[in-house]
């Protein structure tokens, strides 16, 4: 109702967005290949494009988060080549609104592994609707992954036993036993150490 305090608020908010990170598209790929991103490897990458430009060619044409994002998978495609596999965080929007952690305890969530939106960026939601990519059955944390390692990452990874989106029958838990790497692009490492759950589980 304060139209100061709202001003204030607002201008808070303006402060504290990073700021545009840029990179040559081929400097990117050459970075990506001196850390492991190369043929055969098994890769979880976290994204966040927005605030990211990668330029690819002549710097004055800026690309949109569209292509940047169809850009970096391609670039990741490419690397990695037949033989190796690629996975992502997935998970369902209601984790990324209100829905998730509500006080209705009578709220009936559906999620649908070949339907439901994902809510953690335009590359991971590119990512999953690809051919050949599966995703996690398990309704919370999900993992989608392609390439060869695909189904053993996310065999029988819901189930009764021990039912867990990080523990021993997670595709996070056999990435760490795979001695997978993990890449973040415009996520600092603080927001996106999902791995860190598997130790927590």
């Amino acid at each position: 109702r304060w139209t100061a305090l709202r001003r204030w608020r607002q201008r808070a908010i303006r402060r504290q967005r990073p700021a545009v990170q840029e990179c040559l598209r081929d400097d990117l790929r050459a970075h990506l290949k001196s850390i492991g991103v190369t043929n055969g490897a098994l890769v979880l990458m976290h994204t966040r494009v927005t605030g990211v430009h990668i330029q690819s060619g002549d710097s004055s044409v800026k690309a949109n988060e569209w292509e940047t994002s169809a850009n970096l998978l391609s670039d990741f495609f490419d690397l990695l080549g037949p033989t190796g596999t690629l996975a992502m965080p997935t998970n369902a929007k209601y984790q990324t609104n209100n829905y998730y952690g509500s006080r209705d305890r009578g709220k009936i969530i559906t999620y649908n592994p070949s339907c439901s939106p994902c809510g953690v960026g335009l590359v991971n939601e590119l990512f999953w609707r690809q051919k050949g990519v599966q995703r996690s059955l398990f309704p919370f944390n999900m993992l989608a992954a392609c390439g060869p390692l695909s189904d053993e990452l996310l065999r029988d990874n819901l189930n009764e036993r021990k039912p867990s989106p990080h523990g021993v029958d997670s595709g996070y838990y056999r990435i760490c036993q795979h001695n997978g790497l993990m890449v973040s692009i415009g996520v600092p490492l603080r927001e996106c150490f999902t791995l860190a759950h598997v130790v927590e589980e």
